[in-house]
């Protein structure tokens, strides 16, 4: 799986890449703020968007905002997040495919994606 890893914290960026590819096997590209997520994401199609919502420049729900808004089709989004008491990632957890605390467990964390992304290829092919 293609992932785009956006993430600012260099030790927890390493370490999620570490994960994903090691544990996991997917490819991961990565962004450490706002803007170049946003670049990336709009120029190239992923199987997924871990993102983190605490980001220098443009923040992830700002990233998610654009990114809506742009024509479809879209990446799914997993949030990726140390706030979990933020309101805005109650309601945006209703939106896109799920949240990921932080500390993780570095092997749970690719059986939580996986599970998560194949739930949503589900609902993509009873949708259509």
């Amino acid at each position: 799986m293609q992932v785009l890893l956006v993430e600012d914290n260099p030790d927890i960026l390493e370490l999620t890449k570490i994960s994903l590819e090691m544990i996991g096997n997917h490819q991961v590209e990565t962004a450490t703020d706002g803007q170049i997520a946003l670049k990336k994401i709009k120029s190239q199609a992923y199987d997924l968007i871990l993102l983190d919502d605490m980001l220098p420049l443009l923040n992830g729900f700002q990233i998610y905002e654009t990114y809506k808004k742009t024509p479809a089709p879209h990446s799914p989004i997993i949030f990726f997040t140390a706030n979990t008491n933020n309101t805005k990632l109650k309601i945006i957890n209703n939106i896109v495919l799920g949240l990921i605390t932080k500390p993780f467990d570095p092997k749970g964390l690719c059986t939580t994606i996986d599970q998560l992304v194949s739930n949503f290829k589900k609902q993509q092919q009873t949708a259509s």
